[in-house]
């Protein structure tokens, strides 16, 4: 494989090192706005058990005990060594005290990968590794669950079966159960979005796909009368995080982002609270745009390499649709 014209594989390794010293240890999560509100919403116990109950196989539904799952350390790396904060992992016991545990894998995806039942094998692979590790001397049994919050219907195979010229043989030398896939409602006025303890959630991550637009498309939502009695009862922690989301898309319009306050909050203390969580976010944006710069740089490498756009986007965290404009560029 020839050398990138910007830097070697090994530069290219050396280069994301140093980016992520640590001194900057906060920065070496690879995250976007997606997983960050994934990650706050899913390592709830309450939010997840009711995720689970609702979209787990029902075979796993009827034997694991779901009330008393608890969380585990994701140590997913990539080749590059930088942690890839879009899954979510639970232990959950077996039923009535029988031996044995599920891991319940949480993967969440706002695009497209059609390698990913090879990645969730990898990542049980290093999850059952890492259970080993504690001193435990049966596997766990992974089962995995992802939630697809792209714009376009998802077109791939989900089950690594799939992917051999003949399934039903292949199966019987390593075979994967295929994944769960949700994906969201392109009808806003569907039950999804008013779900008791998620439908905030599937509605900001709709609205975050459309991207400038989001404001505009949460506003739609609110015009919907179950929507919007449903929203105005949530929490306000609940509202907030929505909103908080929502307002990252908002392209620095200060009338826009007022508009969205209003939407959001129902008294002054409320409205208070919401500004402090904003200008927190808006701090924590403007390091990762530093950062989102140095991943640029390592994408447009990896392209000079000749690597595929699937492997770019989960090393640098950066989307399809950016590797394929750097790829364009590249060839001018």
């Amino acid at each position: 494989m020839p050398h990138g014209k910007i830097l070697s594989r090994s530069k290219c390794d050396r280069y994301l090192r140093d980016a992520n010293n640590k001194s900057n240890e906060s920065m070496r999560k690879v995250t976007t706005p997606h997983n960050d509100l994934f990650v706050q919403i899913f390592s709830s116990k309450e939010k997840a058990v009711a995720f689970l109950k609702q979209q787990l196989p029902l075979i796993v539904r009827q034997t694991a005990d779901l009330d008393h799952i608890a969380q585990v350390e994701s140590k997913h790396l990539s080749e590059l060594g930088v942690t890839s904060y879009n899954d979510i992992v639970y232990r959950a016991p077996f039923k009535g005290g029988q031996p044995g545990y599920y891991l319940l894998i949480i993967e969440h995806q706002s695009t497209q990968d059609a390698e990913m039942p090879m990645r969730l094998l990898t990542y049980d692979t290093a999850v059952i590794k890492d259970h080993r590790k504690q001193g435990y001397a049966t596997y766990p049994i992974p089962v995995n669950i992802v939630l697809y919050t792209g714009s376009r219907r998802w077109k791939h195979a989900i089950a690594f079966d799939q992917h051999y010229d003949h399934p039903e043989l292949g199966a019987q030398y390593l075979h994967l159960a295929p994944f769960t896939l949700v994906q969201l409602s392109t009808d806003k006025s569907d039950p999804l979005y008013i779900d008791k303890h998620l439908g905030y959630c599937y509605a900001a991550f709709y609205c975050g796909r459309k991207g400038s637009k989001a404001y505009k498309v949460f506003q739609e939502f609110k015009a919907i009368p179950a929507f919007r009695a449903y929203f105005e009862k949530l929490p306000l922690k609940e509202r907030i995080q929505a909103g908080t989301y929502i307002a990252i898309f908002t392209n620095d319009s200060e009338e826009e982002l007022e508009n969205l306050v209003t939407s959001i909050i129902i008294n002054e203390k409320e409205r208070k609270k919401f500004m402090r969580t904003l200008a927190q976010r808006y701090r924590q944006e403007g390091m990762l745009r530093g950062m989102q710069k140095e991943r640029q740089q390592v994408a447009i490498s990896m392209l000079n390499d000749h690597e595929p756009i699937t492997k770019i986007t989960r090393w640098t965290g950066l989307d399809q649709a950016a590797i394929e404009k750097f790829k364009k560029s590249t060839k001018r």
